[in-house]
């Protein structure tokens, strides 16, 4: 005898993916009726509701990829969805002195990075913005901007700004002046 709770699933168009951090429930086929999204602060958004719990962010975080064709999406497992990327994908939230020549970030989603200086570059309104997990944008808040500030300085003969780490430097690329 088939229940009711076994017929429904048989019959549903959703299924399940995750693992040790919950289940989540997507549909198949439809057209994704859901967007996820995540704003310029960084926060994750699905159907317009902002994600608040950290470990389905995490996840989704992890998750993330940028496509050939330069649009963003998650993978789980073998399921793929599209993001909705309003600025960049993670916000710097704090700049920290890893060693004498090495800072660490902090990311939006709870994750620790090492800058990689070449990636550093200046957008418009002079915000900072670089490179992690190899070719995701990360912006730097305002904050961590400040943080970042004491490692700049600038060339008076040139004009030029660059990042000074210990015993890196760096010309940095300012072109978003407005």
């Amino acid at each position: 005898m088939v229940t009711n709770e076994e017929s429904r699933k048989r019959n549903s168009k959703a299924h399940e993916v995750g693992g040790h951090i919950g289940r989540l429930h997507l549909l198949d086929g439809t057209g994704s009726p859901y967007e996820l999204r995540i704003d310029p602060e960084g926060r994750w958004f699905h159907g317009g509701v902002e994600i608040v719990r950290r470990n389905i962010m995490q996840l989704f975080s992890r998750g993330l990829r940028r496509g050939k064709d330069g649009k963003y999406y998650v993978n789980l497992g073998r399921d793929e969805a599209p993001v909705v990327v309003e600025d960049a994908p993670f916000v710097v939230l704090r700049v920290e002195e890893q060693s004498s020549d090495r800072l660490r970030l902090l990311l939006s989603d709870g994750a620790k990075e090492i800058l990689q200086p070449q990636t550093l570059a200046f957008k418009d309104n002079n915000i900072p913005y670089c490179l992690v997990r190899k070719n995701l944008e990360a912006k730097f808040s305002r904050q961590a901007y400040y943080q970042l500030a004491k490692y700049i300085e600038r060339d008076e003969a040139s004009g030029s700004y660059y990042i000074h780490i210990g015993r890196l430097r760096r010309k940095l690329n300012i072109s978003g002046r407005k």
